[in-house]
């Protein structure tokens, strides 16, 4: 891949106690992973070792805040909060962890922009249309890049599609 100029995202998104994640991370020493990502919900000692071990194996890391399939609802159920709340207080924890990125709906993009403007913003979550699957904070790929995107993670309306390429032209087209 490094042969190609190709970026490898490693969308895991560990989430365990700090030894374990730094150990996993590590463990992928003789991969060409150019960013990967950890739950920023796994606390200030997991992303600080986190950090290190990518930082080991020459890899961003990039902190992941609130799932796409999470609704307020949800958010409020798991976090006893509101999303903007939540997402300050992650988007903090990312900032003081030495996050490189952040990955966040869409929405959130508005704090984001406010607390960590210069952390890479990673955005999933991007359709077209409203969509019929598992995402429920969705935005445009325009809107989104507007908001302050840096990437968007484009999966499913063009994997699942019948017509992949032409699918992907659609959206190249809407930018």
């Amino acid at each position: 891949m490094q042969k190609k100029d190709l970026t490898f995202f490693f969308d895991i998104k560990f989430h365990d106690i700090p030894h374990t994640v730094a150990h996993s991370i590590l463990s992928f020493r003789d991969y060409p992973i150019n960013l990967l990502t950890v739950h920023i919900s796994g606390g200030m000692s997991m992303l600080i070792k986190a950090r290190e071990a990518a930082h080991a194996i020459k890899s961003k890391i990039i902190g992941v805040s609130l799932l796409t399939s999470l609704d307020q609802k949800d958010i409020k159920r798991v976090f006893f909060n509101n999303t903007r709340k939540v997402a300050d207080n992650l988007f903090d924890l990312a900032k003081e962890a030495k996050m490189d990125g952040i990955v966040c709906s869409a929405h959130e993009l508005k704090y984001a922009m406010t607390n960590i403007p210069n952390l890479l913003k990673i955005v999933p979550g991007i359709r077209l249309s409203s969509s019929n699957d598992d995402q429920k904070r969705v935005m445009s790929p325009a809107e989104a890049l507007d908001l302050g995107a840096n990437h968007l993670v484009i999966g499913r309306p063009i994997t699942e599609s019948r017509h992949p390429n032409a699918e992907l032209e659609k959206i190249l087209e809407t930018l």
